[in-house]
């Protein structure tokens, strides 16, 4: 197989080299007729000739094979680009984030907004409730009294344990019922738990100790009672809120 493509290639090339002087001393002869024969012009063509046709017969020889060689390794880098059978397909595993860390400082700063939110919400909540109780209850105790019975009110809130300091006369007569309503009214916006019903009634027997004189715990349960003429009413929070609803005005007949 060797012997065979040795001769092969002898006799392209003694066929090609025959081909190419034959071509050669062609075009000399014809570029040598315009400079009237001239055996230099001649001779420079001849040379010139043989050349430039070498060189393309090589080009041509050796082109396909690099052309061969570079499209055999484009196929080459593209197999290696595809996956490699039974190669883990999964996607790649996302990096984890890493961990936030909070300094002493970011913690200080939450405490502190948060405690600034409870007082705001505490303070907000204490003025609801303190109109309430003074333009509910100055329809029937003097101004002295209603300033009395607000800062009363205003000490309950900050301690449901605190006894306050009694109040015996009204410029209107008010019955017990309508005073229990008004403790509930205002317990129920500050906290069931703390301020319970047992808390409740003894505030409002407190309080106001003449209406209730006579009253046990066992009746001040139902401290939601009804009453006949019923001047403070009683008001449920709605959705959770602590405001109040309008108050009706007593008719003066």
């Amino acid at each position: 197989m060797r012997v065979n493509k040795t001769t092969s290639d002898c006799t392209i090339y003694a066929f090609t080299g025959t081909a190419i002087l034959a071509i050669s001393l062609v075009v000399a002869m014809y570029v040598g007729n315009d400079f009237h024969q001239s055996l230099f012009v001649e001779s420079i063509i001849f040379a010139g000739s043989n050349v430039f046709l070498w060189a393309i017969f090589l080009s041509m020889v050796n082109c396909p094979y690099e052309l061969i060689m570079a499209k055999g390794n484009g196929t080459s880098k593209k197999q290696s680009a595809l996956p490699v059978v039974g190669e883990d397909l999964s996607e790649p595993t996302t990096p984890q984030a890493e961990p936030v860390q909070y300094t002493h400082e970011d913690y200080a700063k939450c405490v502190e907004a948060q405690k600034k939110k409870e007082q705001e919400e505490k303070s907000r909540r204490t003025k609801v409730i303190l109109d309430y109780s003074h333009r509910t209850m100055a329809r029937f105790l003097y101004e002295e009294d209603v300033n009395i019975l607000v800062e009363e009110i205003r000490k309950w809130l900050e301690d449901c344990n605190y006894v306050p300091t009694a109040i015996n006369r009204f410029k209107v007569k008010v019955e017990n019922i309508p005073l229990r309503h008004f403790i509930w009214n205002i317990a129920e916006r500050i906290g069931k738990q703390e301020y319970n019903l047992t808390m409740r009634i003894a505030f409002v027997k407190a309080l106001f100790p003449k209406p209730f004189a006579t009253l046990d715990y066992g009746t001040l349960r139902n401290i939601k009672a009804p009453c006949a003429v019923d001047v403070i009413p009683i008001d449920e929070p709605t959705n959770g809120r602590y405001d109040f609803h309008d108050i009706v005005e007593e008719n003066p007949e």
